[in-house]
């Protein structure tokens, strides 16, 4: 799928077919979500590398561990930066509500003094005002 002979001077060669599933597994997640494959090739083995075994295990896939390691670190960024948008996202909602609570703590507070107000001449003479009549 890209590589061919590769110019890259490090290469990850992985024979497990289970592995080799894995890693085409990957390069589907890696695509669906908008990032680029890792470039890698099927490479059959020796006859001596695979003595008894399913045709599925004759092949090992080469992947371009430079490009691994890329895609990788632009994964890795990009879990960063979602983690900084959430976090910003969340910041953003406390600060509204404790300036939400704050307007309605100022609110009582006004509220709390204005009644203060009009009791204070009722405290001074020393009675309470009357709720009758």
């Amino acid at each position: 799928e890209g590589l061919g002979a590769s110019s890259s001077t490090c290469e990850v060669v992985i024979q497990d077919p289970r592995l080799v599933d894995e890693f085409e597994r990957l390069n589907q997640q890696l695509r669906r979500h908008g990032f680029r494959e890792v470039p890698h090739y099927l490479q059959p083995l020796l006859e001596a590398d695979h003595a008894v075994g399913p045709a599925s295990a004759r092949a090992s896939l080469v992947a371009d561990a430079c490009d691994l390691w890329g895609v990788c670190g632009e994964v890795l960024d990009a879990y960063d930066r979602r983690g900084r948008r959430l976090r910003d996202a969340l910041l953003g909602e406390r600060a509204e509500e404790r300036h939400s609570r704050d307007a309605r703590v100022n609110a009582l507070l006004q509220a709390n003094s204005k009644l203060e107000a009009e009791l204070k001449p009722f405290r001074c003479m020393g009675a309470t005002p009357s709720t009758s009549a």
